[in-house]
C-alpha cells in the first residue's frame, strides 16, 4: 500500500519489502590515475577553539566556535579525519571549513590546520604532510570559518618565486568587479579564496590550486540574493560574483607561477547548472565530476534529494592532463548518527573512529594529473 503523510510518500505492507543495495560501501576510494592526486574536502567545521560557552573565538572577530562541543566530540572528530585523509592519501587536499585561525591567536597552543596536519603525520609517517602558511593569521576577515590546504612534501613543493595568494574585496576594482557590495569581505558574503601554486618534485611541473567556499543558500536575502523560486535559493546573486572574481583573478596568475594549468576546487554550494558553475564553464573551465562521473554525480543529500556542491574544475590548459575524477561516497548516504557529535541522545557506540564513514556531510572529490609541459 502507498501512503502519503508528512509531506512523503511511503510503502507500507506488512509482508516486507526486498531491498537490494545499488550502492555498496567502498572502504577506499576508487583509482583516479595520475602522478599526482589532489583532493576537495569539506570537513564539516573542524575547530580547536571548543564551542564551549566563554570561549575566545578564532578569526579577526573572536567569531564563536562552531565545531566539537567537548574533547570527547574533537578527539573522535580528529580520529575519523585523519582515517579519511590517510584513506585519500592524497598530494594536495583542499580543506574546506577549517577554524580560521592559522597561528595561534586565542592563547591555547594550537590552530585546527597545524593540529590535523600533526595527527595526520603521526599516522602517516613523520614530515608527509605539511600546510600552506597563508602568511597571515586569517584568511577570511569575516567568517570563523576559512578555506586551507596540506600537501605532500615528498611529492610537491610550494613552486619557488610564487607567493600564497588571498582574494578579498580589496581586489575587485582592479579585476573590473563592481565592489559596491561585498563578495568575500563581513558577513553573508563568500569566504576568501586561496590560491597556491605547487611544483612537482620530480618533473618541476607546475599546478596552481584554488581552493574556494562560496556562501550557502541558507539565510534570507534580499534584492539579487532573494530566494526567486528557480531553486538556485539564497545569496545566488553572491555565489556568481564570487565565481565572476575568482574567474578574473586567476586569468591574473595571482602567484605569480608563470604557469597555465588551473585548478579550482571546493564547496561552491550551487548545483551543477546553477549559475556560478555556468559561468566558470563558460570561461573555459571543465567541470571534472561531470566529465568523468557523468550526470549522476553527486556530494551532498539534502531532504533526500542529491546533488554536487564540490567541484574539481580545470582551465583548457589543465583538462588534457587529468586522467580521472571521483567522488568518494562516505557521507552524503551515512546517516550523522554516525558523526563525531555526541548531542542529541546519539548513542556513543554507534561511533568508529577506524572507518572513514560520515567523517562529514560532504563527499570528498579526488582528481587524477599527469602534468606535462605546456605553451603558456
Amino acid at each position: 500500500m502507498l501512503s502519503f503523510g508528512f509531506g512523503n510518500y511511503r510503502i507500507q505492507t506488512n509482508e516486507g519489502v526486498d531491498f537490494q543495495p545499488t550502492n555498496p560501501r567502498l572502504t577506499n576510494p576508487e583509482d583516479v590515475g595520475g602522478d599526482l592526486k589532489v583532493a576537495s574536502f569539506n570537513v564539516l567545521n573542524f575547530f580547536t577553539t571548543l564551542d564551549v560557552e566563554g570561549n575566545p573565538g578564532s578569526g579577526p572577530n573572536n567569531l564563536e566556535p562552531r565545531g566539537a562541543d567537548n574533547q570527547a566530540e574533537f578527539d573522535r572528530q580528529l580520529d575519523k579525519l585523519v582515517t579519511t585523509l590517510a584513506a585519500i592519501d592524497a598530494d594536495i587536499v583542499g580543506l574546506i571549513e577549517l577554524e580560521n585561525e592559522f597561528t595561534d591567536t586565542n592563547g591555547d597552543e594550537q590552530f585546527a590546520i597545524d593540529s590535523l596536519v600533526n595527527a595526520l603525520n603521526a599516522r602517516v609517517g613523520a614530515d608527509t604532510y605539511a600546510y600552506v602558511d597563508p602568511g597571515q593569521s586569517f584568511v577570511d576577515t569575516g567568517d570563523a570559518i576559512s578555506v586551507g590546504a596540506i600537501y605532500k612534501t615528498d611529492s610537491v613543493q610550494i613552486a619557488p618565486g610564487t607567493t600564497v595568494a588571498i582574494l578579498t574585496d580589496r581586489d575587485l576594482p582592479s579585476l573590473g568587479i563592481n565592489n559596491s557590495v561585498p563578495v568575500f569581505d563581513g558577513s553573508s558574503t563568500n569566504r576568501a579564496p586561496l590560491a597556491v601554486t605547487f611544483a612537482e618534485i620530480t618533473t618541476g611541473e607546475r599546478l596552481t590550486v584554488s581552493v574556494n567556499h562560496f556562501k550557502s543558500k541558507g539565510g534570507t536575502g534580499t534584492g539579487n540574493n532573494a530566494d526567486i523560486g528557480d531553486g538556485q535559493g539564497n545569496f545566488n546573486g553572491t555565489r556568481v560574483r564570487g565565481a565572476e572574481a575568482v574567474n578574473a583573478w586567476l586569468n591574473t596568475d595571482p602567484t605569480g607561477s608563470g604557469d597555465s594549468d588551473f585548478l579550482i576546487i571546493g564547496d561552491l554550494n550551487a548545483y551543477a547548472q546553477e549559475d556560478p558553475i555556468t559561468i566558470l564553464k563558460n570561461a573555459g573551465y571543465t567541470d571534472l565530476a561531470e566529465e568523468f562521473i557523468g550526470e549522476n554525480s553527486y556530494s551532498f543529500v539534502f531532504d533526500g534529494q542529491i546533488g554536487t556542491l564540490d567541484y574539481g574544475l580545470a582551465n583548457e590548459s589543465l583538462t588534457s592532463q587529468i586522467t580521472g575524477a571521483t567522488e568518494w561516497h562516505i557521507n552524503a548516504d551515512e546517516p550523522d548518527a554516525l558523526d563525531y557529535n555526541l548531542d542529541f541522545g546519539r548513542n556513543p557506540n554507534l561511533f568508529d573512529g577506524t572507518t572513514p564513514f560520515r567523517t562529514s556531510d560532504h563527499d570528498p572529490l579526488l582528481i587524477g594529473i599527469n602534468l606535462s609541459s605546456s605553451v603558456n
